[in-house]
């Protein structure tokens, strides 16, 4: 199939190892975009070299963009400055797309009139080698409140709305997709989710740092203000205490990646605390028994490289 009216960005800091699988998968999309644009934040190592390669060896319309290092937010608002045509896709360099991805949107987009397509995930873990499906819900306005489930890597979105809300809030890094798709409700765009995995989502640890980052950034993503404008009294204040709940956890589980039993037992009572829920009292059954050595680890297999179909 022809070229389309679609950019792709792609952010990428330190992708030497990866970047060359989503440009394979890009280039194996049967409805080809019209551009892809490489921001590439300060790498350091070869990435560069992997993206002028991977453009010759797959015959892409490529523009490198080099920047200092500003962030994954800054890098793709580089990116939607940069871009051509009525749509953006965004893919993450260590992320691949399944060939039919940016096809299945598109002909949602045109079904739909939607304003954001979002698809389904076949995630795989850096840590243990773990792989599972991700089925996206149908769009609801409170379940995004509770937590993110529109990655970025999922996306196509019509470009007047990516620019209309200024592009990702370089403020988060991190949780600058949930702010986001949380800013698109906001501003009245309509979305709709392919249940179909589409994607090969690469779930990596992050890092200690990471983790107190996710955790201040998302304190003050609740603190903005756009995720409860909405409610008031009881209601209000059940939904702080879930969301909160949630923040604690999701920093609980990136200590967990990197054995900070400490730091993921206080995380998860801090979630407690929030918000009572059986998935956080059975997570910190298992930390308690894991610090007293009675909870086996789990093994961590080796990750093979993303196919690409």
């Amino acid at each position: 199939m022809g070229n389309s009216n679609i950019t792709v960005i792609i952010p990428a800091y330190n992708a030497a190892g990866t970047i060359a699988w989503a440009l394979k998968s890009i280039a194996e999309q049967t409805l080809q975009p019209l551009k892809v644009i490489v921001v590439d934040d300060g790498s350091t190592d070869d990435t560069q070299r992997v993206i002028m390669v991977a453009k010759r060896e797959f015959k892409l319309d490529l523009r490198y963009i080099y920047q200092p290092n500003a962030g994954v937010s800054a890098a793709r608002n580089r990116g939607i400055a940069a871009a051509f045509g009525d749509y953006l896709a965004f893919l993450d360099a260590d992320d691949v797309w399944f060939p039919d991805k940016l096809k299945k949107q598109m002909e949602v987009m045109a079904v739909t009139n939607a304003d954001l397509v979002y698809v389904g995930q076949q995630v795989r873990s850096k840590i243990t080698g773990e792989v599972f499906l991700v089925e996206p819900p149908p769009f609801d306005f409170d379940r995004l409140r509770r937590g993110n489930f529109i990655i970025p890597s999922t996306v196509l979105v019509r470009t007047t709305l990516a620019r209309s809300l200024g592009g990702f809030d370089r403020a988060f890094n991190g949780i600058e997709d949930w702010d986001f798709a949380i800013r698109a409700y906001r501003a009245g765009a309509r979305f709709v989710a392919i249940p179909e995995p589409l994607i090969i989502y690469t779930e990596a640890p992050g890092s200690l740092s990471f983790n107190d980052r996710i955790l201040g950034q998302g304190l003050a993503l609740l603190a903005k203000g756009d995720l409860l404008s909405d409610l008031r009294g009881m209601e209000k204040i059940r939904y702080r205490a879930e969301i909160l709940s949630t923040i604690f956890y999701g920093a609980a589980m990136i200590a967990r990646t990197h054995g900070a039993n400490k730091r993921e037992i206080a995380c998860l009572v801090a979630s407690l605390a929030c918000w009572p829920s059986k998935k956080t009292a059975k997570a910190l059954v298992v930390s308690a028994l894991r610090s007293i050595n009675l909870y086996p680890l789990p093994k961590v297999g080796r990750m093979k490289a993303p196919p690409v179909r």
